[in-house]
């Protein structure tokens, strides 16, 4: 009963190690879809702060 929306930019190259970005979002999406036991809405967005990349799960 979730609903989830992503908004990724594909223009934003990000250094570091593949896997333990991978392993991160991973970690956070499932946090995320947890706390909903009732359903929902899950949101994925990127976006670019500066020279910064900010992930927004919501």
């Amino acid at each position: 009963n979730v609903e989830v929306n992503v908004n990724l930019r594909d223009d934003i190259e990000i250094h570091g190690v593949a896997e333990q970005i991978k392993q991160a979002l991973l970690n956070l999406v499932l946090n995320a879809l947890q706390a909903m036991p009732e359903g929902g809405t899950l949101s994925v967005s990127t976006l670019l702060v500066g020279n910064e990349l900010q992930i927004d799960v919501k």
